[in-house]
């Protein structure tokens, strides 16, 4: 196969490819709390993020909407909290 036809043929079966697959979903956002203990009494931010607990009843659909209410969140418990994707293979 030439240069030519393989660059004409490229973006055909790229687009053919790609054509099955369906877009993944935007992740949906929820706010985490570090996990408690007598050495770190609000919480310790160096703790691996799957030993973070969900903060219950705040679950956003953006990135944007979980930052907004995070500050509030954070003074509320005041303990350090982090938005992170449910989908987030760590937590």
């Amino acid at each position: 196969m030439n240069l030519r036809r393989f660059v004409t043929l490229l973006p055909i079966v790229a687009a053919l490819g790609c054509a099955g697959r369906s877009p993944t979903p935007d992740p949906r956002w929820s706010i985490v709390t570090p996990p408690l203990s007598r050495d770190f009494p609000v919480g310790d931010g160096s703790a691996p993020l799957s030993e973070w607990t969900r903060v219950a009843n705040y679950e956003f659909d953006s990135l944007a909407k979980c930052a907004a209410a995070e500050t509030g969140v954070q003074n509320e418990l005041q303990r350090p909290t982090e938005c992170v994707a449910t989908d987030d293979p760590h937590f």
